[in-house]
């Protein structure tokens, strides 16, 4: 009897033994997996994120550098819907204008984006277009299926005057956007390159069918898109080096 107590004891403390030896490390494993649920939930749960109320807010934020976020919410738009949105902002604001025969390929991808200071999150879609003579890249705005900005690269010799230009994107931004007003603040004149002496020109105050003269050229146009209470200044740009033509919206000179 006193053998099976002792044995009972000598299993008894073993057990413990083992126990005391395993449980700091369940402990530690338990820790560390709470730890990795917070730490892969902390960007959207406990950064001060604020979601953007206007399109013209966030025309803005897109013109600063930000940050694009691993994880993101369920976008509005989809695959499908995407396509047909991409396609009237090219129709609307872009001045190449593109038909669906035109388009050997085209990509969409949703992100979602966020300020550099933390405080402003918005979902958008880059989305880009191949063509045989010409390549378009977009940035869509998820919520309201608008255009934050467009590039065009069109490799054909294509052509439009300076007045023509300030006109066309004064009428197409008003259009599109809808917004309470839309004014023409600054116009830059000319870069000109002359086709025979390769001088560079610059003029500011030049008739808009001089630039029939030159193989290239560069239009610079600012406007500001008031809304409410919101309001943003927007770049646009056209470059024509001899076949090639950069239209630009809302991007970086």
């Amino acid at each position: 009897m006193k053998n099976l107590k002792k044995g009972m004891y000598a299993i008894a403390f073993c057990f413990v033994m083992v126990a005391g030896f395993l449980m700091p490390r369940t402990i530690l494993h338990v820790q560390d997996l709470r730890l990795e649920v917070q730490v892969d939930s902390y960007g959207l749960n406990n950064a001060p994120l604020r979601q953007s109320s206007h399109l013209l807010e966030r025309m803005k934020a897109i013109q600063e550098e930000m940050v694009e976020l691993t994880q993101t919410e369920q976008p509005r738009l989809n695959h499908t819907s995407i396509y047909p949105v991409m396609m009237e902002g090219i129709d609307a604001v872009g001045l190449y204008k593109v038909a669906e025969d035109m388009i050997v390929e085209w990509n969409a991808k949703p992100k979602q984006m966020i300020s550099k200071d933390g405080t402003l999150s918005f979902i958008v879609w880059d989305c880009s277009i191949s063509m045989e003579k010409g390549d378009i890249w977009l940035t869509i705005d998820d919520a309201t299926g608008k255009l934050l900005k467009i590039n065009e690269f069109i490799y054909d010799d294509w052509y439009i005057d300076r007045e023509s230009y300030a006109v066309v994107m004064t009428d197409s931004l008003t259009n599109y956007y809808a917004c309470d007003r839309v004014e023409q603040i600054t116009d830059n004149g000319y870069v000109d390159v002359d086709s025979v002496t390769g001088a560079v020109v610059t003029t500011d105050g030049m008739d808009g069918s001089d630039t029939a003269e030159y193989d290239s050229y560069m239009i610079r146009v600012k406007y500001c898109l008031t809304d409410g209470e919101f309001q943003t200044e927007i770049n646009c740009q056209l470059e024509k080096n001899y076949d090639t033509t950069y239209l630009i919206m809302n991007g970086l000179y």
